[in-house]
């Protein structure tokens, strides 16, 4: 939105002796497309997320979109004063760019991929709990004072280990 609001001339720019990019309306928004493509796909079939924030994942896919847009943008927001912060950022950036490129986002899944995908999805669902699959209903019921059978069990449960807990000496043993 920064981008696009400097590009427009919303924001005046203070110190910048590169001066303003060309085209740079045109830029912002197709570099806006690609690095959507990057976030809708890659970002989210790599590790990147756990490796970076999502500020630099978003300047990242910018960066791979154009990479000139980008290393002005930096330049324009931290000072060459700013000591080596300049090249850090740039330096991450990159790291998380080059992350984002093992991935395309063109990538079309493999038929076995998909096969995979769909296998785990059924297993998924038999591990789920049916009841609680619509919380709405179980919390009406709840409210509505209907509890469920396994609900009495669990609470039984606790109810004996709470006996068995008041006896300091634990419960008695049992010979079989």
């Amino acid at each position: 939105m920064e981008l696009q609001a400097l590009a427009r001339g919303d924001i005046p720019i203070f110190g910048n002796e590169n001066g303003q990019i060309r085209n740079m309306e045109n830029r912002v928004k197709d570099a806006h497309g690609k690095a959507r493509e990057y976030l809708k796909t890659s970002a989210l079939l790599t590790d990147v997320y756990f490796h970076f924030t999502p500020s630099q994942i978003m300047m990242a896919a910018l960066m791979i979109a154009d990479g000139e847009l980008m290393e002005w943008y930096i330049q324009l927001k931290i000072p060459s004063e700013a000591g080596d912060m300049q090249n850090k950022v740039l330096n991450t950036v990159e790291r998380c760019a080059a992350m984002l490129r093992e991935v395309s986002p063109t990538t079309e899944s493999s038929a076995e991929e998909r096969k995979e995908c769909q296998t785990l999805a059924k297993k998924l669902k038999k591990c789920r709990n049916p009841e609680k699959m619509d919380l709405v209903s179980l919390q009406k019921a709840k409210r509505e004072g209907e509890v469920g059978d396994e609900e009495k069990i669990v609470k039984k449960r606790k109810l004996e280990a709470t006996k068995a807990a008041d006896d300091p000496f634990g419960p008695e043993i049992k010979r079989g």
